[in-house]
C-alpha cells in the first residue's frame, strides 16, 4: 500500500513537472517571435542620430540611455551616405542639405518603429499575463489532485460534519463510494476557491505538510495569486482589495 501510494504521488509530481516544462517551452518559443529587442536597438540608433543632429532636448537621462548607440549611429551615417570624415562633421553640425533629408527620414523611422514596438510590447504583456494565469491553474491542479488522492485514501478525514446528503441526493448515487467521491470533489472545488494562504493552511492541517520551506517566498506566492485574480477579474488593474492586502508592493493604478 505504501509503495503504491508513493508511486501515485510520484506520478502526480511528474505530471505537474511536465506541465510546467511544456508551458515554459511554449512561452520561450513565442517570446522568440517578438522582435522587441531588435526594434528597441534600431530606435536607440535613430534617437542617437537625432541627438547628434541636435534634434533631441538636452536631457541627461536620454543621453545616458543612448550611450551604447552613438557609435552605431555614426557608423550608419558613414555607411548610408558614404561621406568623408569632414562631411560627417558638417552633417552632424547640421550645415548641409543632406542633414535635413537625413533628419526627416529618421523621424519617419521613429514613428513607424514606435508603433511597431508598442504593438509588440502589448502582445508580450498579454502573453505574460495569460502565462501567469495558466501557471497558477497548473499549481491549483497539482494541489487539488494531491488533496483528492489523500481524501480518497482517508475518506474519514473528510469529517462527519463536512457533507450531509438528503434522501433525494442519495438516490442519485450508485454506491457509497460514488457519494464519497462527490463529497471529495465538492470539497476540493471549495478549497480551490479560497485565498492561497488559506489553502496552505489546509495542506498543513489535513496532510500534515510542512510549509516552512516556503520561507521568505510565502508572501510573494500569496501576492502572485492575488495578482492572477486581477488579470482574470479586473483586466490587470490594481484595486483597493489588492492594495489593502499588499501595501508593500510598488504598483501603478
Amino acid at each position: 500500500m505504501e509503495s503504491s501510494k508513493k508511486s501515485t504521488y510520484e506520478t502526480i509530481a511528474f505530471d505537474y513537472s511536465s506541465r510546467l516544462d511544456s508551458l515554459r517551452n511554449f512561452v520561450n518559443e513565442v517570446e522568440k517571435s517578438f522582435p522587441a529587442k531588435q526594434i528597441a536597438h534600431q530606435l536607440g540608433i535613430t534617437f542617437a542620430i537625432l541627438d547628434l543632429l541636435g534634434d533631441l532636448p538636452e536631457d541627461l537621462k536620454i543621453k545616458e540611455l543612448l550611450k551604447d548607440h552613438y557609435q552605431d549611429a555614426e557608423n550608419l551615417i558613414f555607411k548610408e551616405f558614404n561621406l568623408s570624415s569632414s562631411e560627417v562633421i558638417l552633417l552632424l553640425q547640421n550645415k548641409t542639405a543632406t542633414a535635413l533629408t537625413f533628419r526627416n527620414k529618421h523621424r519617419i523611422a521613429i514613428n513607424r518603429g514606435g508603433q511597431v514596438l508598442t504593438k509588440h510590447a502589448d502582445s508580450l504583456a498579454h502573453l505574460r499575463a495569460t502565462s501567469l494565469i495558466s501557471l497558477l491553474s497548473n499549481v491549483e491542479w497539482f494541489l487539488g489532485t494531491i488533496l483528492r488522492f489523500h481524501y480518497r485514501l482517508h475518506p474519514k478525514s473528510l469529517g462527519s460534519k463536512e457533507k450531509i446528503f438528503s434522501p433525494g441526493d442519495l438516490e442519485n448515487f450508485d454506491s457509497i463510494e460514488s457519494a464519497i467521491s462527490y463529497a471529495i470533489d465538492e470539497k476540493i472545488d471549495g478549497f480551490l476557491r479560497l485565498p492561497f494562504e488559506e489553502l496552505l493552511e489546509i495542506l498543513k492541517r489535513d496532510l500534515a505538510l510542512s510549509i516552512r520551506e516556503l520561507g521568505k517566498f510565502r508572501e510573494t506566492l500569496i501576492e502572485i495569486f492575488q495578482r492572477r485574480n486581477l488579470f482574470v477579474h479586473n483586466d490587470g488593474r490594481v484595486n483597493d482589495i489588492y492594495l489593502k492586502k499588499f501595501p508593500w508592493t510598488y504598483v501603478m493604478r
